[in-house]
């Protein structure tokens, strides 16, 4: 099954945040086609057959959860501090 399309941008942006170990701002459209924005830190990459997801915290809150890459709209480094 193939996996579900995610920008290259975002895939790049989630790669170097997640290598470097840097927090990520992110635009994220949830399933209610809700969109909102979040710093996060990359805790690991979960990869499915059709899909792949991150699991991370929150830097607001610390709440933990998984983020569906093709759901991500815009990504990048968060600044330092976050």
């Amino acid at each position: 099954m193939p996996s579900l399309p995610s920008k290259k941008s975002v895939r790049k942006a989630i790669e170097r945040a997640w290598f470097e170990a840097q927090p990520l701002h992110m635009t994220y459209v949830h399933g209610s086609f809700v969109e909102s924005t979040r710093d996060i830190r990359i805790v690991s990459v979960v990869m499915d057959r059709h899909e792949t997801r991150i699991d991370a915290v929150r830097l607001d809150n610390g709440e933990r959860r998984h983020y569906r890459i093709e759901r991500a709209e815009v990504v990048r480094i968060a600044p330092s501090g976050s």
